[in-house]
């Protein structure tokens, strides 16, 4: 123990040590196998029509297996951020104790997460204040990773160890930080549940980790089967495709397919709704759940976006006796009330007369907020064309595409059957079309004298993958495009100049799936935080 270390956390027992170390005890983790049941029912590409009501029986939930004691201890004074490496020399076991106090924590558990088997739970008591606290763990190559660091009071306390596959073993230590210097607990070890087989990892065909981007998961949304309907599955996987978080709806015909992280990046979100966009809202949560609400948001259609404030933007598709009666841009704000932003109704009637308000007029599979000009991004598949409202005042800003009077260059560019219209931070504009008799990711620069999209960037004219519904593109922050072929079931992740860095395939024989929205996250720690104020009115998961 460190000569800095005060002497008054030398006074906790040995057999207290002795009895902490034996409660850090597991047994066996059952598979998650439970299966499902799923309905052949069928939808439009993209359109809300009646729900499937698929149900089953979710995850079995069995007790954890392989912990042992680690007597051997290593040096490590290099302290990292959420989810970095340490150096290998520096984090090794060895059998140098002099670091270690076992009098500092005591009673220490460890276990499964009961509802997401790659998450270990570990709880202890603390002697006495520390300047912080977190978890030191390794599960593959000696690279070592630390947790977020929690205030060090004394008493009891709670993290998780986050980012490991399943059935993996972890070895792992308790850090506390005293007077600059950090105490450990023995190394011990868990081992990771075992993944529910219907959250079947793809195939990597190609990582090329010089060409990739920077950050080491994906957060997004995949089907249990070839369903568009789903039921769905949000997962997050790391650069070889392992599953390392997982999450379904317990009432498993929901419709999950647009997931996103908070404004802030301390959360996750994603829709949950039935086909025909009943019970409908955001379920936000903490990887570990400590977090869960829901805002109910009736009448939601599919996408959403949060904004600076915590207020929730999403469209709706209103229906009484089962016939379409409104379709609206809303924002549900804090204090629980909804305004609307854009009515659907009378746009619609300009263009197909004062029949009936067709669903296929007023889908929209974005919804993307830009605080810098106060705008929302609207893309209408079936019309072939993007909208951009001004938050305010509701009003049409831009209106691109087969009803609006822009032109294209090169000419025979356009919007078919478009998805995920978004702008970079560049004010570039992305979409996901198809082009001609394929399929293309497409960047194009905004001339407002010319009213003119003008191509810069193209990718998959030499891709044979046409997707019939979903997809996807978003250029993301470390400068690579990351997009997917929806129901043709492809991820790439493409670098400017046209290479692939990262291709994932969910097309094995017989098990085809549909994939919804996806994002690249730098740190799961940071999505564990969960927000900095709970006081929205909400209902608790």
């Amino acid at each position: 123990m460190p000569s800095s270390t005060p002497s008054a956390l030398l006074k906790t027992s040995s057999l207290l040590c002795c009895l902490c170390l034996a409660a850090c005890s597991s047994s066996s983790a059952d598979d998650n196998d439970a299966q499902g049941d799923d309905d052949d029912g069928q939808g439009d590409d993209d359109d809300p029509g009646d729900d499937d009501d698929n149900q089953g029986d979710d995850d079995d939930q069995g007790d954890d297996d392989d912990q042992g004691d680690d007597d051997d201890q290593g040096d490590d004074d290099d302290q990292g951020d959420d989810d970095d490496q340490g150096d290998d020399d520096d984090q090794g076991d060895d059998d140098d104790d002099d670091d270690d106090d076992d009098d500092v924590f005591s009673d220490i558990e460890v276990e499964v997460h009961p509802t997401v088997k790659t998450v270990l739970v570990v709880r202890w008591n603390q002697a006495a204040e520390s300047d912080s606290s977190r978890l030191r763990f390794s599960f593959e190559n000696d690279e070592w990773h630390e947790s977020n660091p929690q205030p060090g009071d004394a008493g009891s306390h709670r993290d998780v160890i986050l980012g490991v596959p399943g059935d993996t073993e972890v070895k792992f230590r308790i850090v506390a930080e005293i007077d600059g210097a950090d105490v450990e607990s023995p190394t011990m070890t868990q081992s990771t549940g075992t993944v529910p087989s219907q959250m079947a990892p793809p195939e990597v065909v190609t990582f090329d980790e010089d060409l990739a981007g920077p950050e080491r998961w994906m957060l997004g949304a995949v089907t249990e089967g070839d369903q568009y309907q789903g039921p769905y599955w949000i997962y997050i996987l790391d650069r070889q495709g392992r599953v390392v978080w997982y999450y379904q709806d317990a009432e498993k015909q929901r419709m999950m397919a647009f997931p996103r992280t908070s404004r802030d990046g301390r959360f996750i979100a994603t829709e949950r709704k039935t086909f025909n966009n009943t019970d409908s809202g955001v379920h936000m949560m903490t990887l570990d759940h400590e977090y869960s609400e829901i805002a109910e948001l009736s009448g939601m259609c599919d996408a959403f976006d949060f904004t600076d404030s915590g207020s929730i933007i999403y469209n709706t598709l209103e229906r009484e006796g089962g016939q379409l009666v409104r379709s609206r841009l809303n924002e549900w704000t804090a204090d629980g009330d909804t305004r609307e932003i854009w009515d659907c109704g009378p746009w619609a009637e300009q263009y197909h007369g004062n029949g009936p308000l067709d669903r296929k007029w007023c889908y929209s599979n974005t919804v993307d907020w830009y605080p810098e000009q106060n705008w929302i991004t609207l893309s209408l598949p079936y019309q072939n064309t993007v909208l951009v409202i001004d938050r305010e005042s509701g009003e049409i800003v831009h209106e691109w595409g087969d009803l609006a009077d822009w032109t294209f260059e090169p000419s025979e560019v356009s919007f078919d059957f478009n998805h995920w219209a978004n702008f970079a931070e560049d004010g570039k504009f992305w979409v996901s079309s198809h082009v001609n008799s394929g399929h293309a990711f497409v960047e194009f620069e905004i001339d407002e004298d010319e009213q003119t999209l003008r191509e810069l960037w193209r990718f998959g004219d030499d891709v044979d993958f046409r997707p019939k519904s979903k997809g996807m593109v978003e250029l993301m922050p470390g400068g690579t495009v990351l997009a997917n072929y929806g129901d043709d079931a492809v991820l790439m992740e493409i670098t400017r100049e046209g290479d692939v860095a990262w291709e994932l395939h969910w097309r094995r024989s017989g098990d085809k799936r549909v994939l919804g929205h996806n994002i690249l996250v730098p740190s799961l720690y940071d999505l564990n935080r969960g927000p900095e104020s709970k006081t929205l009115t909400r209902r608790p998961r």
